[in-house]
């Protein structure tokens, strides 16, 4: 949630960065139909990887990555 950066309010602190709380967050999954385009953008935007993009068996593409604050993303 990276617009939460910087900005103090009601909905802003509702919420505790994983870096304050021992950094554990759940997992974001997102489904988009071409994985390949968000990949590009996390690599380029210098996002940690945490699993490369991989086509599974199953036909699926996907990858996970960690956004500044350190949510984890699962496309």
């Amino acid at each position: 949630m990276i617009a939460s950066l910087g900005r103090y309010g009601d909905f802003e602190n509702s919420f505790i960065s994983p870096l304050k709380v021992g950094g554990v967050m759940p997992c974001t999954s997102i489904y988009v139909k071409v994985p390949e385009d968000i990949y590009k953008m996390v690599v380029e935007a210098s996002a940690e990887i945490i699993d490369m993009l991989a086509e599974f068996q199953f036909g699926v593409k996907t990858f996970s990555c960690k956004d500044i604050e350190p949510h984890v993303w699962d496309y």
